[in-house]
């Protein structure tokens, strides 16, 4: 099980917010630890009490918020744990965090507890080490939010397996639903209108009755062309045994001249209301069209229609390149889901510029669900 569309966005947006807060909690104790091993003896031990609580507080505990998140996403996303190097560093940063903060907090305990006793210095002398570790933790949060941006080591676009397209011929696309706008006459309850999921219904159900009626028509053109061809036999069999039956009560040698006289007197059938079929066996009917080959020109930038359902609308594609790619609505499992797709035709005739490869790399790059190559 995976987390869909909506879980996902709600899992970025709390890692967003505890990352921020353990970043801003970071730099506020290194800050105060800086003002604190500076300042006077009684400013010092006023200091390092709020310093221990936002070290508590703050960064103990979106330590510990994180590495759940991390876990979360490792099993129901499509990340997993070790998959990718980034991730794998990201884990190595998030360890060396934990130990950097628990390594401060027992400095800080130490030099609190010289001021208390009276054999506080200040300075770099009790402070050294605490400012050193915070300096680290600050260190290691950037790196672990460069990595987050820049996803380092992920597979290339050209690394990746490509996907043929299928035939169009074979498959054809599906149409879009109508939604005519909602007027204020037919609005129901809370100003939501109806009509367009009225319309959607209504059209669903005009290719449904289509697709029935055409698959009627094809099945009885194929049972009437099966009948001939039975017919079409029986009157080549029938005439064969008459003949040969003719033959077998002759009288006289088998002579070439015999048997030219004896071909027709086989019986007619009775007249039918169709025209007599031929004693040979059914014409062939037209092998169908071979399907036209895929189309294996190289393609700037693809998104397979077969792999929307994956699609968890990050919205990079169609911000990034609103030309070749928009928004749409299908069907998955049953519920109507918005996703990305590539617009018809937007690949045909497209002039490939420096900026617009940019973009294009850029977008192949940092798709979530992996799907546009």
């Amino acid at each position: 099980m995976r987390f869909k569309r909506r879980g996902m966005r709600w899992m970025r947006i709390l890692h967003i917010i505890s990352t921020g807060i353990w970043f801003g909690a970071t730099v506020a104790v290194l800050a105060l630890g800086v003002q604190g091993f500076f300042a006077s003896h009684d400013d010092f031990v006023a200091i390092a009490a709020t310093m221990t609580m936002l070290s508590w507080v703050a960064l103990a505990s979106m330590a510990v918020f994180t590495l759940g998140q991390a876990v979360v996403y490792g099993l129901w996303t499509q990340w997993g744990f070790f998959k990718h190097r980034w991730v794998l560093w990201k884990w190595v940063c998030v360890a060396v965090l934990v130990v950097l903060i628990g390594a401060g907090l027992v400095v800080l305990s130490a030099a609190a507890d010289k001021a208390r006793a009276g054999t506080f210095v200040g300075g770099l002398t009790d402070g050294g080490a605490f400012l050193a570790l915070m300096a680290a933790q600050v260190a290691a949060l950037l790196v672990s939010i460069w990595l987050s941006v820049y996803k380092p080591g992920k597979a290339p676009p050209s690394a990746r397996p490509a996907r043929v397209p299928q035939d169009s011929q074979a498959r054809p696309a599906a149409r879009q639903p109508r939604t005519p706008p909602s007027t204020p006459d037919t609005a129901g309850p809370g100003g939501v209108s109806p009509a367009p999921q009225a319309a959607r219904l209504a059209d669903l159900q005009a290719q449904l009755t289509e697709a029935r009626t055409t698959h009627a028509a094809q099945l009885d053109e194929l049972q009437t062309q099966l009948a001939e061809a039975l017919a079409a036999r029986e009157d080549a069999m029938d005439q064969i045994a008459a003949a040969m039956a003719e033959l077998a009560t002759s009288t006289g040698p088998l002579t070439p001249a015999t048997l030219a006289a004896t071909a027709p007197l086989a019986p007619s059938r009775a007249p039918s209301s169709r025209a007599p079929a031929a004693p040979t066996s059914p014409a062939p009917t037209a092998a169908p069209p071979a399907p036209a080959p895929a189309d294996e020109t190289p393609r700037p930038i693809w998104l397979d229609p077969d792999d929307q359902p994956l699609c968890n609308d990050c919205g990079t594609c169609y911000q990034e390149l609103p030309g070749l790619f928009e928004r749409t609505t299908i069907l998955v499992d049953g519920s109507a889901e918005v996703v990305a797709r590539l617009k018809p035709g937007a690949l045909d005739g497209l002039e490939i510029t420096s900026d617009l490869a940019r973009r294009i790399a850029r977008v192949k790059d940092t798709c979530d669900s992996e799907i546009i190559h």
